[in-house]
């Protein structure tokens, strides 16, 4: 199986013998690729809708890897019982999304050993919501795939860095610490589009405009200071 560059770095976090559930699996191709490769002994492949859970069924099907993949539809982390797996990947879709979903199974991640989390958008918010609930991150990576940035988070609990600074939970603080030219184009992307949320809030006549103005300038502070710093090592 050839997977997308983003799936690619997806899977290269995951530790030998880890027993994993992908939720949002879509068509499985995470977790058919772990367990046909030997990289996990089993897992679990969830999604809410029932067009997905048919396409994760016939990747499953067609690998023959029925006995080791089990494909479940639910909501969330509902599909899971407690102990049930290692790590949980959740991937390809919105920050918002994932916090909720974090949020909601919250219960089910007592005896889990680490989360894999790629948001599309909102990284802040997952950062945030981990620093609030026990979780460290431990590692990150940065994915450039067809002109968008795919921050990719791995995560622990009671392990890790933890941090209230804006700047590193936006743009992520194990990505800040290994710096290079990749990180180097997403602070600037991000600077970019922090100084056009700024232009646009200089015309607007909404009143309640000025927090946010002062929270999105100390941000783009911050981003730049990095950026000087990431441009110099």
């Amino acid at each position: 199986m050839q997977l997308s560059g983003r799936l690619a770095t997806l899977v290269e976090c995951v530790r030998p013998d880890t027993i994993i559930a992908d939720i949002g699996t879509d068509h499985a191709y995470v977790p058919v690729y772990l367990v046909e490769k030997g990289i996990c002994p089993k897992a679990i492949a969830g999604d809410l809708n029932a067009g997905p859970v048919e396409s994760a069924m016939n990747t499953v099907e067609s690998y023959g890897l029925e006995t080791k993949i089990e494909v479940r539809q639910g909501n969330g982390l509902q599909i899971l019982s407690p102990g049930e797996v290692d790590m949980i990947i959740i991937a390809g879709m919105g920050g918002l999304l994932i916090e909720q979903i974090l949020s909601e199974g919250k219960d089910k991640l007592q005896n889990v050993n680490s989360l894999l989390l790629q948001p599309n958008n909102h990284a802040f918010e997952v950062r945030s919501w981990l620093m609030g609930s026990g979780w460290g991150i431990v590692d990150e990576r940065l994915v450039l795939e067809r002109g968008k940035f795919y921050p990719v988070i791995i995560c622990e609990q009671n392990r890790g860095i933890v941090t209230e600074d804006p700047v590193a939970l936006e743009i992520g603080p194990r990505l800040l610490e290994k710096g290079g030219p990749l990180v180097e184009r997403f602070l600037e992307k991000r600077s970019r589009e922090c100084a056009g949320i700024l232009d646009g809030l200089s015309r607007s006549t909404n009143p309640l405009k000025v927090e946010k103005q002062q929270r999105i300038t100390k941000l783009l502070r911050g981003i730049k200071e990095e950026l000087i710093r990431v441009r110099k090592s």
